[in-house]
């Protein structure tokens, strides 16, 4: 398969878009004023310990406050190494956690874990390729590694190269960070984009004019420089023109999307959770419109990063079997979300309850904060 990565900054937000086989694959977005601090790597200080010392709030470099759940053996005042895991919001302070991970393009290390494993994007049959000699070179280095996608198609001193990178610098964890405070920073946008991309057996990058790439490469520049050094990507006039990536993306800012065959769905959300309304318009067949939604729903969950507790009123359906099929065939699709999703199925009020970790911010929270 080949991907293509297309990126543009428009209207404050930096925007990033994958293609895989002229297919939307991917989407990213951060707004350019307040980046999201998902990821970060940095030195934070104990505040207050609670719960018999379980859990702990920690100063961060910003002055900020975070909160740990592993604060067993900590004490006020105490420097902790922590990753940042989830962001702040309205009053509730940015999730932390001391279990560290380091995001390369074909592995993520984790410097405290041990063993090998494989990333949510590398389905059975995909594991069932990567190379023997791709799980021993991770199983004889100290610690975790995930192997991603992209290890299939790298070449070997490739990725010895970023094996020997990513522990090196899990080596400067135990020095000093930088005058913020930071040991890493959060992936940017486009470099998320870059790494779904290269999962690919070839890929292409578009970039809009005008662009410093180098501010977009502060993460993986630190983690994998030689890879980095080695991107050539192609300078557009206008990036998203090519594909029509701007109807795609005005599409996402839509509460109500159609459904190929007739019907539509709404999105909606609250402080509490997101809520999905399945229509079925003049189609009377509840389960056909069900898949139908199903799959859009699924899709836009991903392109939007909605995450936390999401609820969807499917249209009434005639038997338990046509709600196990669906139930199946969502937990199919969240099967190949990166981000990990729990699949409740429906309630006795004929809901359909998913959990989805947050990680970074949703498209609606970028653009509502962006114009407040």
């Amino acid at each position: 398969m080949t991907s293509t990565l297309y990126y543009d900054q428009h209207e404050g937000l930096a925007r990033a878009i994958v293609k895989t086989n002229g297919a939307v694959a991917e989407c990213f977005f951060a707004p350019q004023t307040q980046a999201a601090q998902t990821g970060m790597i940095c030195l934070a200080t104990v505040d207050r310990l609670l719960q018999g010392n379980r859990h702990a709030f920690l100063r961060l470099p910003d002055g900020s406050t975070g909160f740990l759940n592993d604060a067993e053996d900590l004490q006020g005042g105490d420097e902790v190494l922590v990753q940042i895991k989830s962001e702040s919001r309205g009053n509730k302070g940015p999730g932390l956690t001391r279990n560290i991970s380091l995001p390369g393009v074909y592995f993520i290390h984790q410097p405290d874990g041990e063993g090998v494993s494989f990333s949510r994007r590398l389905d059975e049959a995909g594991r069932r390729h990567v190379g023997p000699d791709i799980l021993a070179m991770a199983e004889a280095q100290p610690g975790g590694w995930v192997l991603r996608k992209s290890c299939r198609n790298a070449k070997p001193e490739a990725l010895e190269r970023e094996i020997a990178g990513l522990a090196a610098f899990a080596e400067k964890l135990d020095g000093d960070p930088d005058a913020n405070g930071i040991f890493l920073p959060p992936p940017s946008a486009f470099e998320q984009g870059l790494i779904s991309a290269a999962a690919e057996e070839s890929f292409e990058i578009v970039v809009e004019e005008g662009i410093d790439l180098h501010a977009q490469l502060d993460n993986l520049s630190r983690l994998c420089p030689a890879w980095t050094a080695a991107l050539k990507p192609r300078l557009a006039p206008h990036a998203f023109d090519e594909g029509d990536l701007e109807s795609f993306f005005h599409a996402l800012l839509q509460e109500k999307l159609p459904l190929p065959q007739g019907g539509s769905v709404v999105f909606a959300r609250n402080e509490a959770l997101n809520v999905i309304d399945v229509n079925g318009g003049e189609r009377n067949r509840g389960a056909e419109v069900n898949h139908d939604a199903a799959r859009l729903i699924m899709e836009q969950i991903r392109f939007r990063n909605i995450g936390g507790l999401i609820v969807i009123d499917f249209l009434k359906m005639k038997s338990r079997d046509e709600r196990d099929a669906l139930t199946g065939a969502i937990m199919n699709l969240a099967s190949r979300d990166a981000h990990a999703m729990d699949v409740y199925g429906f309630t006795r009020m004929g809901l359909f309850e998913i959990s989805r970790a947050r990680r970074g911010f949703a498209l609606d929270e970028v653009m509502n904060g962006r114009d407040s």
